[in-house]
């Protein structure tokens, strides 16, 4: 059996979308002739917070070593405080789900030269190239004391965070073998720039970029669309670009939709599993239902929107219109739930929602579960990879993150113009992490026989 180290940054019981794929391909690996070792953080010491599912640890082969890292975050520590002294002091008749979090404040007001400066060394000190920089250096030296006989053949880091990458690059020199980058999303080149409070950072950061893809042997992306771009945007490193896509895992959502009885539905409701957050604002959404409401189209026995997660919308104006849809039995937020559970209730759901608007080069890894349950998808806004695939695959249907549209779309629905039925699609299984892993496999044995891009 050849080894392969690999760094995931998010890592079971650590319940963030950026275990789940490492995870499934850990789970496989060993049938295509791989051992992995894996080098992840601590769930204590992870940032952004995470939450944590044992569950997830248990789906591991016992061969599967994983060493865990603390790192330190004293900036982060420094606004948690912060932030706690501001819900202290805001006022205790102000409604707030207990999900729903206090984001920061904006910084646009603040001008100089002292502040840009202020900013530059928070970022250079604390965030560069992401807010996970500190795990680089205890990451590396626990891994690089690793006996001769212990060393793997391969290095595959994924991202994000983007410092997994330079931690994959660091001990693939140290071992001397080649490294391969995977990249969930993309890093610095396309839209992670706008993450640094200082302009003077953006052109370190496409030069690292740029580095790492020129020592990686292979660069994996989970969508054909985000291949391309990057292929266009490096065209000397244009064949070292590879596509698997995200996928789900066959043998959990077999026994889930086992267990799942066939539904019967009296009225439509539309489920969303996982974390509410940036740019995913179910705004538009929530503000054409309660239009519909005001309008008398629809009512809480036609139509029920469910969210189960985290809920980190910071906009006061969509947290008013979540409470008021609540209050009139129209919508149901729910915390976070081991992800078996999810599963089953993934099964069991009439249609399935996502939200995916302004990401046209990206596919939210919830989509493939939601492939897996077997359910129709309701996709509100997806223009790009996400709208390809469901469209591709007829998987449900798509309509623009627009008040006007998404009215629309919901009155089709309830009326059953659009009617919610399973997609009947016989090619589900390429996205199943059985499947997937042999294409990662290929990719490892086609490396093996190439010699290691070391600088």
């Amino acid at each position: 059996m050849k080894k392969v180290l690999v760094v995931s940054y998010y890592f079971p019981p650590i319940a963030a979308s950026g275990s789940m794929r490492i995870l499934g391909f850990c789970r496989y690996l060993c049938h295509h002739g791989w051992t992995p070792r894996v080098l992840s953080t601590t769930p204590d010491s992870v940032y952004p917070r995470q939450g944590e599912d044992p569950g997830l640890s248990e789906l591991l082969p016992g061969s599967v070593e994983v060493d865990r890292v603390r790192h330190a975050n004293p900036l982060q520590c420094l606004i948690r405080l912060r932030d706690k002294l501001v819900q202290l002091a805001r006022p205790q008749q102000e409604y707030m789900h207990p999900n729903y979090q206090l984001g920061k404040k904006s910084r646009s007001g603040q001008t100089g030269r002292l502040s840009a400066l202020k900013h530059f060394i928070l970022d250079w000190a604390f965030s560069f190239p992401d807010p996970q920089c500190l795990w680089f250096r205890p990451a590396v030296n626990r891994v690089a004391r690793l006996h001769k006989k212990e060393f793997p053949d391969i290095v595959l880091a994924t991202c994000s965070p983007g410092t997994g990458l330079l931690v994959g690059r660091a001990l693939a020199r140290r071992f001397g073998v080649p490294f391969v980058a995977d990249l969930r999303d993309p890093w610095v080149g396309i839209h992670m720039c706008d993450t640094f409070t200082s302009s003077l950072l953006v052109p370190r950061a496409r030069r690292l970029e740029r580095l790492v893809f020129a020592e990686a042997t292979r660069v994996i992306v989970n969508t054909e669309e985000l291949r391309l771009k990057y292929s266009a945007m490096y065209p000397e490193y244009a064949s070292k670009f590879v596509t698997i896509t995200n996928g789900f895992d066959g043998e959990a959502f077999e026994s889930a939709i086992n267990f799942a009885n066939g539904p019967d539905y009296p009225r439509l409701e539309l489920s969303h599993f996982g974390t509410v957050y940036g740019h995913r604002s179910p705004f538009p959404l929530l503000k054409a239902l309660s239009e519909l409401v005001q309008e008398n189209e629809v009512g809480k026995d036609r139509l029920r929107l469910r969210f189960v997660g985290k809920w980190e919308v910071l906009d006061d104006g969509c947290e008013a219109l979540a409470c008021h849809l609540e209050k009139q039995g129209i919508l149901r937020r729910e915390p976070l739930l081991p992800r078996a559970i999810c599963l089953r209730q993934m099964a069991q759901s009439k249609a399935l929602l996502v939200l995916q608007p302004l990401y046209p080069l990206q596919i939210p890894a919830k989509l493939y579960d939601y492939i897996g349950s077997g359910r129709p998808v309701v996709v509100i806004g997806g223009e790009g990879a996400t709208a390809n695939l469901v469209q591709r695959h007829a998987l449900g249907t798509c309509c623009p993150n627009q008040v006007s549209a998404i009215k629309t779309l919901l009155r089709r629905l309830v009326t059953t113009e659009i009617s919610c039925q399973p997609p009947s699609t016989p090619d589900n299984a390429r996205f199943d992490y059985r499947h997937l892993t042999g294409e990662l496999a290929k990719v490892l044995n086609d490396v093996c026989f190439e010699k290691p891009r070391l600088s």
